[in-house]
C-alpha cells in the first residue's frame, strides 16, 4: 500500500488469465503450459515461464514491473533476486520467438507488445 494525497492506494497485481489465450499465432494454455504456433509446432513451457508469460498476457501494452513478477510468481516470502526473472524473459523470448514482442522497460520490467 502507499499513500496518496492522503489516501491509502493498493497497487494492483497484473491479472493472470486462465484458460487457453492466444496471442498472434500462439495458442497458449496457461494451465498445462503448453504453447502451439499455427496447427503443427508444440512447446512446453517451464511452470515459470508460463505464470511470466501469463503476467504479460494480462497487461499487453502495458509494463509489468520486476516486482510484481517476482511478486506473482514466486511470492514475497521467496528470497528470489530480480535477475532471475531476466533469466526467464530471455527463455521466453527464445523458446516463443517473441524477440521483438517482449521488450524491457528500462528500470521499470517487461512489456509485451499488442
Amino acid at each position: 500500500m502507499s499513500m496518496t494525497n492522503g489516501r491509502q492506494t493498493t497497487k494492483r497485481k497484473p491479472r493472470i488469465p486462465r484458460g487457453k489465450i492466444r496471442y498472434r499465432e500462439l495458442t497458449v494454455d496457461l494451465q498445462t503450459g503448453r504453447v502451439c504456433r499455427g496447427e503443427q509446432e508444440e512447446l512446453q513451457l517451464t511452470p515459470a515461464e508460463c505464470a511470466l508469460f501469463g503476467c504479460l498476457l494480462g497487461r499487453i501494452g502495458r509494463p509489468v514491473t520486476r516486482e510484481e513478477m517476482l511478486d506473482r510468481i514466486w511470492g514475497t516470502s521467496v528470497p528470489v533476486h530480480s535477475r532471475t526473472t531476466d533469466m526467464h524473459i530471455t527463455h521466453l523470448r527464445r523458446k516463443l520467438d517473441l524477440r521483438d514482442e517482449i521488450v524491457t522497460v528500462f528500470q521499470v520490467g517487461y512489456m509485451l507488445r499488442r
